[in-house]
């Protein structure tokens, strides 16, 4: 492989494997995190993940970015009640619906090799009860103290999809911190400022490093 004695952030292969958010739920699960109820379909129904008029998250499989007329459009996760869902249009492709952690703080981790930053996030002072992105130029970041275990969690989960770094969403709700998705190629330069935290020092460490970090 070209420059295979080179230290990756990430490995390419490792990094494609761990943008699918199915394997990442999976891998988060198995090492601890609890994760909400999840069901990947394209076929909802409005029972399936129990009440009826249940609040959902929809998202989708993998992250869509399209661009017309000069601007960018992303697709945000958007909440729904279960018994909306029913639409031909879901036959089309399958999407990831999980039970909706609408009471919870949002919480940005980054990991890098074995250090581990967090960020709560807030607009106004509060919490977000939607997707924080659809808020981000009025959102709020802080410096967050994670419990150790989670803190462990996150460097395992990590290592576990042979990554080197990873920006990982978590949510604080009812005292559970909820794993939600994990993003291997994840911004984080904002926080830097905004939170005082010093991602970039550990990201330049990392890459000067003469010896690779065993991840696998």
């Amino acid at each position: 492989m070209f420059f295979s004695e080179a230290l990756w952030v990430n490995d390419l292969t490792a990094t494609y494997k761990a943008e699918h958010k199915a394997v990442q739920l999976s891998v988060a699960s198995r090492l601890g995190f609890a994760v909400p109820q999840t069901r990947v379909t394209n076929s909802p129904h409005p029972y399936m993940l129990g009440e009826k008029s249940h609040c959902v998250a929809i998202k989708g499989l993998d992250t869509v970015l399209l661009r017309a007329d000069g601007y960018e459009i992303f697709g945000f996760t958007t909440f729904e009640f279960s018994d909306q869902l029913e639409s031909d249009a879901w036959r089309s492709a399958p999407a990831i619906i999980q039970a909706a952690l609408t009471n919870k703080l949002d919480i940005r981790v980054t990991v890098v090799g074995e250090r581990v930053f967090a960020a709560a996030i807030t607009v106004g002072g509060n919490p977000v009860s939607d997707d924080w992105r659809m808020h981000k130029s009025d959102a709020q970041f802080s410096a967050f103290e994670l419990p150790p275990e989670t803190v462990e969690r996150c460097r395992a989960l990590v290592r576990a999809l042979g990554l080197i770094f990873g920006a990982i969403d978590l949510a604080l709700c009812d005292g559970e911190y909820y794993f939600l998705e994990i993003n291997p190629t994840g911004e984080w330069a904002w926080l830097v400022d905004s939170a005082r935290l010093p991602i970039d020092e550990a990201i330049a460490d990392c890459l000067s490093q003469e010896v690779s970090l065993d991840v696998f």
